[in-house]
């Protein structure tokens, strides 16, 4: 009976340290993709944070070094959140933790182009919780 009193006391000074611990910033999570050629694709990104509102994402295209253009080929690039990871702690709360890009290229089929993106918005530094 006492051990069991002990071990809820020593996780309930955990819980609170967590807690103590969760702090809300404004937080960045960038990221780079290497894409082989031109099509479609899509990617999964984890966020290392938890965004309490939904995040802002922005992205833009690079080409690889060595990767020739081609007139009236010219390459281009889109991405867009197809669809968001998140987890619920009930009643109201959602935490976004990442997200599915749909990525889309035209160009030359065999093009090496890098896409660059970052998520942005508020969110608690201990993903623990």
């Amino acid at each position: 009976m006492i051990n069991q009193f002990r071990k809820q006391f020593v996780n309930e000074q955990r819980r609170a340290l967590d807690l103590g611990s969760v702090a809300a910033d404004y937080a960045t999570v960038p990221g780079k993709i290497g894409i082989n050629a031109a099509g479609e694709a899509y990617v999964d990104v984890n966020f290392p944070v938890r965004f309490t509102s939904l995040p802002a994402f922005t992205s833009g295209f690079e080409m690889q070094e060595g990767s020739g253009i081609i007139s009236g080929l010219m390459p281009t690039g889109s991405a867009y959140v197809a669809e968001w990871k998140t987890i619920e702690r009930l009643p109201t709360t959602v935490f976004y933790t990442g997200a599915k890009i749909h990525v889309v290229t035209t160009g030359i089929y065999y093009q090496k182009m890098i896409l660059n993106y970052e998520f942005k918005g508020t969110a608690i530094t201990n993903p623990s919780l």
